[in-house]
């Protein structure tokens, strides 16, 4: 049966927990280390004995920081700077003459003198049924008392048991501790623990398992994710990772080697890529080690199945290929289309990719990659024979590389040469545009001139026909004004009968029509 996590040895004062060991707290650290002891229940205590004035047990004084563990007749007791004795020899009465016997008699000895630091750095002293335990804040201490395994964490402990030993540190951070009974699991961060009781393995963390109603056989978790485990028969296992975890199979130096449909022989090396997303099935189903031995074992045996549905055409060569599975694309180093067995290959791998990744979810085991990373031909006439074929197959592919490079040199010449005269007539005919549009505007401007001129002389004439309208003597005015003004303009030109006589008028003028001179000359004095 486990032992029970909860059990405190401080209930019964076998342990007593101090804080960190200062110079302050070394005299409560004495006070209880020698509790209980036989020379402090009758006490009789010499610090120095003189006889004739020596000095039989004198000791030199400590520092501050120093402790003195003595021990007198078996029994162990702490001294330390002051208030204590650096000798403590118990003596029933000094004037009974078997005093000096008993002195003389005494088994006391020395046995050791440490500093604060020391006691640290060695985190265990004491002799017989005594001890003191410091702890560090990075560490804990291993011990066992009465039997039980206990990991003590930061501070001092006097400890008071003969049943006792001392096992050593151990830093917190360590992933797994195993003492005694007491398994103590932190897992990595994206790993679980594997361990068993008896012969059930369990996994952690497993959140099903930990809310169960067993979850007490399993052990204890505390505040901060620890895992603690007591029983006889605890033992790790190992931590598995569930991160995406990469492999390339087989993992020898060597390759997986199949007959195709057509009896050749070639060599695979594969590329997969998978992730433990049910630990527990996975642990449950092929144990802790046999995962990737699984994982290479199934992908062996469905290659070599599709393999054989497969001939020596679709698989003679993939150096120029890069095959995703994943996303089940095609993609070429030269951009070119995939060839024939570039295509057959590809029918190939994701065959294969299917049937693996049915196999492994079985087994709480997700596929995310498989890609099939390099084929070789074993059979060495087959390989040459197609060398040959794929020396004449990559020189027409040289050869239409350089007709398609040629084809689109020219092509793009062009696009470039009518891209060129697009963006001319562009521009010529957003030049037209513009003018037509500066004349439209100049039209409009100038019909608009037009007609503000017009009505200006229309509010004009309105104007003076309204004043004339209401005044009638400057109307007269303007009358005589206009009648002077085209009398001023008016030429007259005097004609005498004797002027152009053979005018036509000199005809009419036998009839008198015309003025003689002298009438002329009246009329322009008139």
């Amino acid at each position: 049966m486990p032992r029970d996590s909860n059990s405190d040895p401080t209930e019964n004062n076998v342990i007593k927990p101090f804080g960190r060991i200062t110079n302050a707290s070394l005299p409560n650290i004495i006070r209880e280390f020698n509790l209980e002891n036989d020379s402090v229940l009758r006490p009789s205590i010499l610090k120095n004995l003189n006889f004739l004035g020596f000095s039989l047990f004198r000791h030199r004084m400590l520092a501050k920081d120093q402790l003195r563990l003595v021990q007198r007749n078996g029994v162990p007791e702490l001294a330390g700077h002051s208030g204590h004795f650096q000798r403590r020899i118990k003596i029933w009465f000094l004037l009974k003459p078997w005093t000096w016997f008993r002195v003389l008699r005494d088994d006391s000895s020395t046995v050791g003198i440490y500093s604060i630091a020391e006691i640290i750095e060695k985190g265990h002293i004491g002799y017989g049924d005594r001890h003191l335990v410091t702890v560090n804040a990075t560490d804990y201490a291993k011990v066992m008392v009465d039997g039980e395994a206990l990991l003590l964490e930061e501070g001092a402990y006097v400890i008071k048991t003969s049943n006792f030993s001392y096992m050593g540190k151990v830093a917190q951070s360590t992933p797994r501790i195993k003492h005694g009974d007491l398994l103590r699991i932190i897992p990595p961060p994206k790993t679980v623990a594997v361990y068993k009781i008896g012969s059930v393995q369990h996994v952690y963390p497993d959140t099903e398992a930990v809310s169960s109603s067993t979850k007490e056989t399993i052990g204890k978790i505390n505040q901060n994710g620890i895992l603690e485990i007591r029983h006889p028969n605890a033992e790790f296992i190992t931590f598995l990772d569930t991160n995406l975890i990469n492999k390339n199979y087989p993992t020898e130096k060597a390759q997986f080697t199949y007959y195709t449909k057509d009896s050749v022989q070639v060599g695979v090396k594969l590329f997969v890529a998978y992730q433990i997303i049910d630990p527990k099935l996975a642990i449950e189903k092929l144990g802790p080690t046999g995962i990737d031995k699984h994982i290479e074992h199934v992908t062996h045996v469905d290659m070599a199945r599709a393999g054989q549905e497969t001939s020596l055409q679709g698989i003679q060569s993939s150096s120029d290929l890069n095959i995703d599975a994943t996303a089940g694309t095609l993609e070429s180093s030269n951009d070119t289309p995939p060839a024939y067995h570039q295509i057959y290959l590809s029918t190939w791998q994701e065959s294969v990719k299917k049937q693996l990744e049915k196999d492994l979810k079985e087994y709480g085991i997700l596929l995310v990659r498989l890609n099939i990373e390099e084929i070789n031909i074993l059979n060495k006439d087959v390989e040459n024979e197609m060398g040959k074929q794929a020396v004449e197959v990559a020189k027409a592919n040289a050869d239409l590389a350089a007709i398609q490079m040629q084809r689109e040199v020219a092509l793009q010449k062009a696009h470039s040469d009518t891209a060129v005269a697009r963006l001319n007539a562009q521009q010529h005919a957003e030049s037209n545009l513009i003018l037509a549009e500066n004349n439209k505007k100049v039209a409009e401007l100038d019909k608009e001139t037009t007609r503000i001129n017009a009505e200006a002389q229309a509010q004009a004439l309105q104007l003076l026909g309204d004043q004339l309208a209401a005044n009638s003597s400057l109307l007269q005015y303007e009358l005589n004004k206009g009648a002077c003004k085209a009398i001023a303009e008016t030429q007259i030109h005097s004609l005498f009968f004797g002027d152009g006589k053979n005018s036509p008028l000199f005809i009419n003028n036998q009839m008198g029509i015309l003025p003689t001179k002298e009438a002329s000359n009246s009329l322009t004095n008139t």
